[in-house]
């Protein structure tokens, strides 16, 4: 027989073997690629999730110290509101006893008149 099957079929299958190593080879290298553009994605993502996390913080600083500062300001305010209820009280007193004063000067000024 001319034909020998078996010397044809080792050949064919030596060559898909290779076909097939060569096409693993191929993905293997793809999945690769495709795994370390993932492994860069994230990554990436987590610079960014650090960068906002620290965003976050400052933010979070900043408002405690305005909260503070709010504070301050809210004692201040009622502490000059004190300050100047009395600074009316004191006027009201210096007022009346201007008109206190006034009526007993003019009281003294008719005694003396009428003396």
């Amino acid at each position: 027989m001319l034909w020998d099957k078996d010397s044809h079929g080792d050949a064919y299958e030596s060559e898909e073997s290779a076909l097939s190593e060569q096409f693993l080879g191929e993905a293997y290298d793809a999945l690769g690629e495709v795994y370390l553009a993932s492994v860069d994605h994230a990554s990436a993502i987590e610079d960014r999730i650090q960068e906002k996390t620290q965003e976050v913080e400052r933010h979070t600083r900043e408002i405690e110290r305005l909260n503070e500062e709010i504070e301050q300001l809210k004692h201040e305010h009622e502490r000059l509101d004190d300050i100047q209820g009395r600074l009316i009280d004191a006027q009201l007193l210096v007022e009346d006893g201007e008109d206190e004063e006034e009526e007993g000067t003019r009281v003294a000024i008719e005694d003396e008149e009428s003396e």
